[in-house]
C-alpha cells in the first residue's frame, strides 16, 4: 500500500517499480515523519481510489489503466497519514497554521508535560490529544505572540499568511450555541 519515489518512478514494498498516473496517487506520512513543524514533502506515496466510501471505482480502468492499487497539500492534493497518525483537516491553509501555533505553543506544551508521562509508548494518546481546546486557546494567546510565531512560519518556510482570518477561525471553533 505504500510506494516510494525513486529517480522519478514509483517502487512498492517488493522493490519492484510501478508505472503509474500520478492522478490518485497520494502522499502519505508516517508518524516518524511529524517531527518537523511544516511537512510540504512527503517520502511515501499510496494509491487512493474513492473519496468516499461507496464511490464506483470503474472509472479508474479507463482513466488510469496503470493502477489497480492502492500535512500542506502536495500537487494540489491532500496528504494521506497511516494509522498510527492524529490529525486535524482544516479548508484553509491560515486555519492550519492558526491550529499549529496554539498547538505547538507554551501553554499546549506545559499542559501537555502535567497530563503524560514521557516514558510511555504513546505519550500523546487520542484521549489526550483530546482535552486540548483550541477556542481557548486562541482565545487566551497573546496576539503579539501568536504574530511572531505567524511571522517565524512565514519566513522558514516561504508563506505569505496573516491574522485577517483569525477572527474567522475563533468564529469557526465557536459552538453555535455560542454565537
Amino acid at each position: 500500500m505504500e510506494l516510494d519515489r525513486v529517480n522519478g518512478h514509483f517502487v512498492n514494498g517488493l522493490n519492484e517499480e510501478v508505472e503509474l498516473e500520478d492522478g490518485l496517487v497520494y502522499g502519505i506520512l508516517k508518524s516518524s515523519d511529524l517531527k518537523n513543524t511544516v511537512i510540504n514533502q512527503t517520502r511515501k506515496f499510496t494509491i487512493v481510489t474513492q473519496k468516499k466510501v461507496g464511490q464506483e471505482t470503474k472509472f479508474i480502468k479507463s482513466e488510469y489503466p496503470a493502477t489497480f492499487t492502492l500535512v500542506l497539500p502536495q500537487d494540489n492534493k491532500p496528504v494521506m497519514l497511516d494509522d498510527t497518525c492524529y490529525f486535524i483537516g482544516f479548508d484553509k491553509v491560515e486555519f492550519a497554521v492558526y491550529a499549529l501555533i496554539l498547538l505547538n505553543s507554551d501553554t499546549t506544551m506545559q499542559f501537555l508535560r502535567s497530563v503524560t508521562f514521557a516514558d510511555a509508548k504513546r505519550t500523546f494518546t487520542k484521549d489526550v490529544l483530546m482535552w486540548i481546546d483550541l477556542l481557548e486557546l486562541g482565545n487566551k494567546i497573546d496576539k503579539l505572540d501568536l504574530t511572531k510565531e505567524l511571522q517565524k512560519l512565514n519566513e522558514m518556510y516561504n508563506l505569505d499568511l496573516s491574522l485577517e482570518l483569525w477572527d474567522s477561525f475563533i468564529a469557526e471553533m465557536t459552538p453555535i450555541h455560542k454565537r
